[in-house]
């Protein structure tokens, strides 16, 4: 730590820190090969005993890097006083888990120096149990629930989950926003190139619908846009494959009822979340993950009068008033009733005997809609897991499975329902001195929001910090 005189003080020894190196750490289903595992794991936790020990003699170098690098506020430690090695999920390797007296933070490097997490404050007594440790760069501390699944330590997927939400989609125009409106500063090529004003809403960054936007961004322009907002980080991989061969389904198209404004305008039902549920469903059908009628429709123009919300959307009886004026719903089109996907509509039965209306549907609803449809309706023998893990998501789409995703708190969509058919990873490497660098991850999603007819990006980093929770099919 810096004194008044500007030196460092560092303890004269670090603590003794003891650890079972024969401990048994468990990789988990699809991260390894059983028949390497013990080899693996055994080298692995050798070459931590040995970093550990080079970690004890250049510690200094660490916290001067810091300190020099980031001057909101000074980091100070004395020594180690927790030491555990941790499986770095997207490496398939072992790292180091260190953490520092009294509360004065923890750090995840890997063997080779680079440091994923770093943190000035706070001790996760949770990782002194003596289980296995596992580290994503992206979700955090995981572990391995039973169905051999990675869970966030951190997880609670109830908050917010059962909340209603419904975003409707307004029928001639793909760019409603229902987030905060800035005034817009358009940057021409030579303020962009000096812009380095990080997550900056007041900006319009090349690619945005709108200042402010955290969605809706063109895909064909996300390195620029990552470039500007975020200054520093680097496309390393991406997978849009899915999206490139997504069937993007609006919600206009699968809605019975339609809100309609005095003055022309109209809306969607607040489907977003069944509509995204089925253009999920749907591309598993075509991938033939599941078996679902994914591509047959049917007429419902007529036996609509029959549907259970008819008498009070359908009929043209139903009038309202609210901020954006007066109005009355009516069915939809014969144009989209005449060619209604089945599959959707035995999604959307499902979710009016559970509790869907037009302004939406709750979201811990999503599981078991997937899986009524699946198993009880199609015959097949699917589980749907719902987590905030963003790595399953990647694995998923990388085996070109599409994923749910609910947003919650995003200054373009609100809370909103969409499928994630692809990803764009992001990487800024920063030197802390000679031989430790700090390495920091963004990931940016490719979705089917139901307002487009083409994927559109959606970025989780923004300072809005919007709640995600995901459904996806379990590995089979």
């Amino acid at each position: 730590m810096k004194t008044k005189t500007g030196k460092y003080i560092i303890a004269a020894s670090f603590v003794s820190v003891a650890f079972s190196f024969g401990s048994c750490f468990a990789i988990g289903v699809g991260t390894a090969n059983a028949e390497n595992f013990s080899d693996e794991k055994d080298d692995g936790l050798i070459e931590c005993e040995q970093t550990l020990n080079t970690v004890r003699n250049d510690f200094k170098s660490i916290i001067d890097g810091y300190n020099k690098l980031f001057s909101e506020r000074e980091w100070i430690v004395n020594d180690i006083e927790f030491f555990a090695p941790v499986y770095l999920i997207e490496d398939k390797e072992y790292g180091m888990y260190l953490d520092f007296d009294s509360d004065n933070g923890y750090i995840v490097m890997t063997t080779d120096k680079k440091i994923y997490c770093l943190e000035i404050d706070g001790d996760l007594e949770y990782l002194r149990t003596g289980g296995e440790i596992y580290y994503s760069y992206v979700d955090g501390f995981m572990y391995i629930d039973n169905n051999d699944n990675f869970k966030k330590y951190e997880e609670i997927v109830e908050t917010n989950v059962d909340e209603i939400i419904g975003v409707p989609v307004l029928l001639d125009d793909n760019s409603i926003n229902f987030g905060t409106q800035y005034d817009v500063t358009v940057l021409d090529d030579k303020q962009r190139e000096f812009a380095n004003a990080s997550d900056d809403n007041t900006i319009l960054y090349t690619g945005q619908p709108e200042a402010g936007a955290d969605g809706k961004i063109e895909p064909n322009k996300i390195n620029a846009y990552v470039s500007e907002r975020y200054p520093g980080y680097s496309l390393v991989s991406k997978n849009n494959s899915l999206a490139q061969s997504f069937n993007y389904t609006r919600q206009t198209a699968t809605s019975y009822y339609l809100q309609k404004y005095d003055g022309g305008r109209t809306y969607s039902e607040g489907n977003c979340v069944l509509n995204a549920i089925y253009n999920v469903m749907r591309d598993w059908g075509n991938h033939m993950l599941i078996w679902v009628p994914y591509y047959q429709t049917k007429d419902i123009s007529s036996s609509i009068l029959s549907d259970i919300l008819y008498s009070t959307y359908g009929n043209g009886t139903m009038y309202g008033e609210d901020s954006k004026g007066k109005y009355k719903w009516e069915q939809n089109s014969n144009y989209y009733l005449s060619r209604m996907p089945i599959l959707y509509s035995d999604i959307r039965n499902y979710a009016v005997k559970n509790g869907y209306t037009v302004s939406g549907y709750a979201t811990n609803s999503v599981p078991a809609t997937m899986e009524y449809v699946a198993n009880s309706v199609y015959s097949n023998n699917k589980d749907i897991e719902m987590s905030t893990s963003i790595s399953s998501v990647v694995e998923n789409i990388d085996m070109y499975r599409a994923c749910y995703m609910t947003i919650m708190g995003s200054n373009t969509y609100g809370n909103h329902g969409v499928a994630i058919v692809g990803y764009h990873k992001y990487k800024k490497e920063t030197k802390l001195d000679d031989t430790h660098s700090l390495v920091e991850y963004k990931y940016f999603y490719e979705i089917a929001d139901g307002h487009n007819s083409a994927s559109k990006i959606f970025d989780p980093n923004t300072s809005f910090n919007p709640s995600l929770t995901f459904c996806y099919m379990s590995r089979c």
